[in-house]
């Protein structure tokens, strides 16, 4: 096996086991990608992601050409590369405090924090209400994923776009930190905005926030 492929591999598995440590997702949710040339590796579906090993990650093309045991949701993956030349990585997880946030019917105060404005862009879409695994999923996220790093789907969980593996997860984990910020400041007495100068001053510092991807490494 290559060196590059299990080194794929092996970021897909521990940002999965990163995922299942946060709380990022339950039971079997969630699934990983990563663009590798021509094909896609990806998690395999109906298994706790918690506890894969890089032998498991599946291989498929970015035609969509069926793999037994892959992601229900690969239609998802290949989404977000067939829009985003750039992308080399997918992660979808469900944030409780992020889904929360859509349940409830409110938008995802990107405003708030200026590591949010700085990495994604400040603005975080939520897509409405599509049914798993079925083709509403990619017909509803593919205009939103062209100009966004991190897209909500209402009741359902976040998609992650980026670079590798650790910098998709890496916004999945800013996300579920600025719900968290949001709903302690609702319990303190309501959450202040960035002000607009504020926000374009911070915008200026890193070329358009979320339309330009974000270089998160992993530590």
């Amino acid at each position: 096996m290559l060196n590059t492929e299990w080194r794929h591999r092996r970021d897909i598995v521990e940002v999965c086991q990163a995922m299942h440590a946060k709380g990022f997702l339950a039971a079997t949710d969630g699934n990983v990608s990563v663009r590798w040339g021509d094909k896609v590796l990806i998690t395999p579906t109906g298994v706790s992601k918690g506890r894969l090993k890089p032998e498991d990650i599946l291989v498929t093309s970015l035609t969509g050409r069926a793999t037994a045991g892959a992601s229900s949701e690969l239609s998802l993956h290949l989404c977000a590369y067939h829009a985003r030349p750039d992308v080399q990585s997918v992660v979808h997880g469900h944030p409780p405090r992020a889904i929360a946030f859509t349940v409830a019917g409110r938008e995802i105060p990107g405003l708030l924090l200026p590591e949010v404005v700085t990495t994604l862009g400040g603005e975080i879409p939520t897509i409405p209400y599509t049914t798993p695994t079925t083709e509403e999923v990619p017909t509803a996220l593919g205009p939103v994923l062209g100009c966004h790093d991190v897209v909500m789907m209402a009741w359902h969980g976040a998609v992650c776009l980026g670079l590798n593996a650790w910098d998709a997860y890496y916004k999945l984990e800013k996300l579920e930190h600025l719900c968290e910020v949001a709903l302690y400041a609702e319990q303190l007495g309501g959450a202040r905005m960035l002000t607009s100068d504020q926000v374009s001053r911070l915008r200026s510092l890193s070329g358009g926030g979320g339309r330009e991807m974000s270089r998160y490494q992993r530590s």
